[in-house]
């Protein structure tokens, strides 16, 4: 009953869309929405959408019309306006510089559309933005530099673009960013000295470039972070001291570069953190003191170095 209610809804509105097709203005309501089960196309041009600051959850399902003209400068919030859409119209040149979050704008879209020229300088949240998107154009000039949440933004994504000069100072999350997906850019010089979770940032990801000087001193959790993936540079000066969790950080990977040096004395968990992968480095100076579990660490290593018998595991369970 509730369901058949719903339909008849949905059904009511698409017939007074279609009637009233492009003289519709909505210039006096705070936020807009549009959902439709099936695909569906009209001419929404002179919608006058002016005074909408909320484009939540807008286009979400199969709308796909002409909204390249709308007036969008006083929106703020985008979050999941075209997720799980097969939107993929024109919107280069929409007025974003009022927008602060666009989590999940694209989230498994098929939006493929340039948005080179988007202003999203006020923009704070990024994550989920393109998650399981078929997004992959320039946007190598975005001003990213008050984004503070990039969760997941490329994961599982086909998005293989220059992201070389973005301002990530502020991010503090990059958990999951390019998990599972093709990217393997140069982002050598990124600013990641405010991050404080790499949780599977790159797990099962193709990522295989230099990061050896990334500051990564602020980072409390490196779980997953290169579990599974095809990682294989220098990360020998990392400063992972304020590192916590390195729960399966190496599991299943080909990473074996020298980690000798790294000061894991406040690591609390290490659980299968070289388990089924490559690594057979020297690591017998570490301090694991305060570690609690190391439970499988090395299980199914390829060769399991024996300098760890050196280590101290009283403490340990």
């Amino acid at each position: 009953m509730k369901l058949s209610k719903k339909n008849n809804k949905i059904n009511k509105f698409k017939k007074f869309l279609i009637k009233y097709k492009d003289n519709l203005k909505f210039s006096t309501i705070k936020d807009f929405k549009i959902s439709m089960k099936k695909k569906w196309y009209i001419k929404v041009k002179k919608w006058d959408i002016k005074n909408i600051k909320d484009l939540k959850m807008a286009f979400i399902d199969n709308f796909d019309g002409d909204i390249s003209h709308l007036d969008v400068s006083k929106v703020k919030d985008m979050s999941f306006a075209f997720r799980d859409s097969c939107f993929n119209q024109d919107i280069s040149k929409w007025n974003t510089s009022n927008v602060t979050n666009m989590k999940g704008t694209f989230q498994i879209s098929e939006f493929n559309q340039d948005i080179s020229e988007w202003d999203v300088s006020k923009v704070k949240d990024m994550s989920y933005m393109f998650w399981l998107s078929h997004f992959n154009q320039d946007i190598s000039k975005w001003n990213t530099s008050n984004v503070t949440n990039m969760y997941g933004m490329f994961f599982k994504s086909k998005f293989n673009q220059d992201i070389s000069k973005w301002d990530v100072s502020k991010v503090k999350n990059i958990s999951l960013i390019f998990s599972y997906s093709k990217f393997n850019q140069n982002i050598s010089n990124w600013n990641v000295s405010n991050v404080k979770n790499m949780y599977a940032t790159f797990y099962l990801s193709d990522f295989n470039q230099d990061i050896s000087k990334w500051d990564v001193s602020n980072v409390e959790s490196f779980e997953g972070a290169f579990a599974s993936s095809l990682f294989n540079k220098n990360i020998s000066l990392w400063n992972v001291s304020k590192g916590k969790n390195f729960n399966w950080m190496f599991f299943n990977s080909i990473f074996n570069q020298d980690i000798s040096k790294w000061d894991v004395s406040n690591a609390k968990k290490m659980y299968a953190m070289f388990c089924f992968s490559k690594f057979d480095g020297d690591i017998s100076k570490w301090n694991i003191s305060n570690c609690l579990d190391l439970r499988y660490m090395f299980m199914n290593t390829s060769k399991l170095n024996k300098s760890v018998l050196e280590w101290n595991f009283n403490k340990k369970s």
